[in-house]
């Protein structure tokens, strides 16, 4: 492991977001403040998210779920997100598992050619930055999991750790060497690796819309989806955990629909009994509110019953 090996490295580290660009996703998160170190290594998590999630959309794939709403819907109309970690997508038309990897190594190829990706030679290759098909968590037939290793500051195990557990073992000059310009490059001297999740839905065909730049799911038709699924159904059946908390806050994006696109998805029926159990979902999820995936959402909501009641107040005037 010799000069090209160290320059292969440095190619990877050079791969990380920015700090200015952590603290401008943040910013247009919501958080205008210094952020703490928590802080930061959630924006530079979200920041991979957005970068894979264009990447996605120009090879046809569609964008929905927590992303979608969260960090694409929410900032548009002044709501801070909550932090959600994986990206759900939906091929251009539904297909097979295999078509959707064919798609996935086309995609590869790009990654490298366009500097998205870089191999170190380390006795062998081990790449960075390239979608893998995530085996282990293959279990439903109509969701093919991918998952992207990435160099991070904070989140993951330390870099040599991740190289270890692939059988590779780098030696202490390389180790040395790695942790002086990762010091100089990110800040901190032990990078790290993290993998960043994605959902294919291969079955799914949504009702599809662009929205800031990204070609997504119907937000109304998603919203409407979360609350027959996430709350409606939930709390009809006695159950409730940390999902009817994630739907509730989601349903702030009401405020980007169109109300005649609400009106076509949200039915009298639904609007009657997210009336009725809005209240309970807010009362029943007050237990989650802690967590830090609502850290920006707390700095304008005081508990998810003022969240229910400005949605509520908003239904009831369709």
């Amino acid at each position: 492991m010799g000069r090209e090996t160290l320059r292969q490295f440095r190619e990877v580290l050079r791969l990380v977001p920015t700090i200015d660009e952590i603290r401008q996703v943040l910013t247009r998160l919501g958080w205008p403040h210094a952020p703490s170190q928590q802080l930061l290594s959630d924006g530079e998590r979200v920041a991979y998210m957005i970068r894979y999630s264009q990447i996605m959309n120009r090879r046809g794939f569609v964008i929905g779920g927590g992303f979608s709403i969260n960090y694409v819907v929410l900032p548009d109309v002044g709501e801070p997100p909550r932090f959600t970690f994986d990206v759900d997508t939906a091929p251009p038309t539904p297909t097979s598992k295999l078509s959707v990897l064919e798609m996935v190594a086309e995609t590869n190829r790009e990654l490298v050619e366009e500097g998205y990706a870089v191999a170190v030679w380390v006795g062998r290759h081990v790449y960075f930055g390239l979608f893998e098909h995530d085996v282990e968590k293959d279990v439903f037939p109509y969701l093919l999991p991918l998952r992207v290793p990435v160099v991070t500051r904070w989140s993951g195990v330390p870099l040599w750790t991740y190289l270890r557990r692939m059988g590779v073992e780098v030696g202490y000059d390389v180790v040395a060497e790695v942790k002086r310009m990762s010091a100089e490059i990110l800040g901190v001297d032990t990078p790290r690796v993290d993998f960043l999740r994605i959902g294919v839905s291969v079955e799914l065909n949504p009702p599809v819309e662009l929205y800031g730049g990204f070609k997504i799911s119907s937000v109304a038709w998603q919203l409407a989806e979360k609350a027959r699924r996430k709350i409606v159904d939930p709390l009809r059946r006695g159950y409730v955990d940390h999902d009817v908390l994630k739907a509730l806050l989601d349903l702030r994006a009401v405020w980007a629909v169109p109300r005649s696109s609400l009106a076509r998805y949200f039915d009298e029926g639904l609007r009657a009994e997210l009336v009725e159990l809005l209240p309970q979902a807010a009362e029943r999820t007050d237990i989650y509110w802690q967590s830090h995936h609502y850290a920006l959402v707390k700095g304008k909501y005081g508990s998810p019953r003022e969240v229910a009641e400005r949605i509520l107040d908003f239904l009831k005037r369709i």
